[in-house]
């Protein structure tokens, strides 16, 4: 019996990585003035502004042709990778209040505390927690639309649109894969994502 029981703790241990929550889907700020949705662009995690309180534009943007960009849809988290023992999600985060990229960690404290760790340098930083919610902000509560512009890039909609779509609007982003078909006998639902 012993044996079993052992074997049992073997196998529990090592499923374990597996089984730990995951950052994707939608996050509150710790100021609850926006909402960001982390989505997975082949294996690499990128979080954009997909509600703000105050719909605002990126002004402080080094590129002076993007400071009349909308932040709603840009990208503040950027190319998160895991470490070995995906606990944690290393990139960058940009900073719209000064227009620069500082480096980041993502790690999970709970299924539903994200912190976010930036740093200026490796030991000036300050940590933050996000909340997560339970689902992508409802277009009432998005920034007003406005007449489409056939030259702008599209617009995304967090109701509707899955993270594959979402990906592809992101400028450095990889296409997220597409869905893997379900294995005979399997669920054949998607992986959930937010």
């Amino acid at each position: 019996m012993q044996k079993i029981s052992i074997s049992s703790f073997a196998l529990l241990a090592t499923l374990a990585p597996a089984m730990a929550a995951s950052p994707l889907g939608n996050w509150l700020v710790e100021e609850k003035t926006a909402q960001v949705r982390l989505v997975d662009c082949a294996s690499v995690l990128w979080g954009v502004f997909s509600w703000e309180k105050n719909p605002g534009m990126d002004t402080n943007n080094p590129d002076p042709a993007l400071r009349n960009k909308p932040l709603l849809g840009s990208a503040l988290l950027r190319g998160l990778k895991p470490n070995a023992r995906g606990t944690e999600w290393q990139g960058k985060v940009y900073n719209p209040e000064d227009g620069k990229l500082y480096d980041a960690t993502v790690s999970l404290a709970d299924d539903n505390t994200l912190e976010l760790k930036g740093c200026l340098i490796s030991f000036l930083c300050k940590t933050v927690p996000w909340t997560r919610v339970s689902e992508a902000p409802t277009p009432a509560k998005m920034a007003p639309k406005k007449a489409p512009n056939p030259a702008a890039p599209k617009t995304i909609d967090f109701q509707k649109d899955p993270d594959s779509e979402i990906c592809s609007v992101i400028p450095g982003a990889a296409p997220a894969p597409a869905p893997a078909p379900a294995a005979v006998g399997g669920s054949g639902l998607p992986r959930a994502t937010h």
